[in-house]
C-alpha cells in the first residue's frame, strides 16, 4: 500500500521503525487484503484506501508530516529519482 501511495518505505524504516513495524503489523492481520490488491493493481489506491484500509490514519499523517523538512523525503514527489 505504501508504495501504491508513492510512501517511500525505506525512510519510514530509518526514521521511524517503530511506525513501520506498526503498519506491518496491522496489514498482517488485514482482512481486506484483496480489495487493496486490486486498488494498487488498478491504480486507484491513493483515491480509495481511506474507506477500507486499517492504517489509513497513520498513512494520512505520514503524508501530512510530508509537509514538514525532516520527513519530507517520505513522499517521492514527480523529481524524485
Amino acid at each position: 500500500m505504501l508504495e501504491g501511495l508513492g510512501i517511500d518505505e525505506c525512510a519510514i524504516a530509518r526514521k521511524e521503525p517503530g511506525v513501520l513495524r506498526d503498519l506491518t503489523l496491522v496489514c498482517a492481520l488485514c482482512s481486506t487484503k484483496f480489495r487493496c490488491n486490486r486498488e494498487i493493481e488498478a491504480g486507484t489506491a491513493a483515491l480509495h484506501y481511506q474507506d477500507y484500509c486499517a492504517n489509513s490514519y497513520t498513512i494520512d499523517a505520514l503524508r501530512k508530516e510530508s509537509s514538514r523538512a525532516e520527513v519530507a523525503e517520505f513522499i517521492r514527489g514527480p523529481a524524485c529519482c
